[in-house]
């Protein structure tokens, strides 16, 4: 059963690879600040899908976007739409500023002007597992069930694997991409085989003129400055997430390396081997844009 489910898991993924090539011809590649893929002027305002544990530090760099001569503790609280933040200073861009300040899920309205980043699903759903949310008496994220939170909080002491597994199990927490992509509350209890990956792939496609990648976070940011036509944005103040627990100072003179020499997971992480769920199509979908629209700007961005 585990091979024939493996098997299909590697030929939906084709598939979804397949359809991914096909349309990402209706969302133009990224330049070098000159491409017709954000028109700030005329997009609705920039809206931030914030999937849970993948990449909340990017919420100061969208303030900094839209907001360049503003520090973060001047920002008013949230409200529908902001253009200006008081009488005397203006931003530069629209934001929905309930987007940057909750888990907002897909909204066709803001369809063209809307940002994302996700993270290898199987690193997320530990990241998760592990957070531990004291506005919520210690709770783990997602889970709300309480026979099942002591069953798992049991587990934790005995076999943390199981924990972990069982953990991951749950529908609450799984396809977390797919259904904030779908517009469903991240948390809702849906099957996998009730949710429809492609048509949350051909909204990445469609929606989204910046796609980041967490594994590859300075490279997203490089292309996310290309793409919005913002400022340069540095990594040099900030430590950056890449596992449980694990933080790594990312410096502009630090050498170019690899992504896999970035990311340092988590030994917990292989207890997760066999996981499988629908959001593990959406990363490689992303991942594939990602790399398309990265190559085409480096290509762009060549003479500077």
């Amino acid at each position: 059963k585990k091979m024939l489910g493996r098997a299909h898991f590697i030929l939906s993924t084709s598939i979804i690879m397949i359809f991914v090539r096909i349309t990402s011809s209706f969302f133009p590649n990224s330049g070098c600040y000159t491409s017709g893929l954000w028109q700030p002027n005329e997009a609705p305002p920039l809206y931030w899908i914030h999937v849970p544990k993948c990449g909340g530090i990017l919420q100061r760099y969208l303030f900094r976007y839209a907001c360049p001569n503003i520090t973060l503790h001047e920002i008013m609280p949230p409200n529908e739409l902001v253009r200006r933040i008081n009488q005397t200073q203006m931003c530069r861009y629209r934001y929905h500023s309930l987007s940057f300040s909750y888990h907002y899920g897909f909204n066709n309205m803001h369809c063209g002007s809307m940002v994302i980043v996700l993270r290898e699903p199987r690193r997320r759903l530990l990241s998760a597992f592990f957070y531990t949310n004291k506005r919520s008496n210690n709770n783990l994220m997602g889970i709300k069930n309480e026979s099942l939170l002591i069953k798992i909080k049991d587990l934790m002491s005995s076999s943390l694997e199981k924990a972990i597994q069982v953990y991951s199990m749950q529908s609450e927490v799984r396809n977390l991409y797919t259904k904030m992509l779908l517009g469903i509350h991240r948390y809702k209890s849906v099957p996998d085989n009730e949710l429809n990956s492609k048509k949350a792939i051909q909204s990445l496609n469609l929606c989204f003129p910046f796609i980041g990648i967490l594994e590859r976070f300075e490279d997203s940011l490089h292309l996310f400055h290309a793409t919005m036509s913002g400022s340069v944005l540095e990594l040099s103040d900030v430590n950056v997430s890449f596992r449980v627990g694990g933080y790594r100072k990312s410096l502009p003179q630090a050498k170019k390396q690899d992504e896999t020499h970035l990311v340092t997971d988590h030994p917990a992480l292989s207890y997760l081997d066999n996981f499988h769920d629908n959001d593990q199509a959406i990363y490689q979908a992303a991942h594939a844009i990602f790399l398309q629209r990265f190559s085409a700007m480096k290509v762009a961005c060549s003479h500077l």
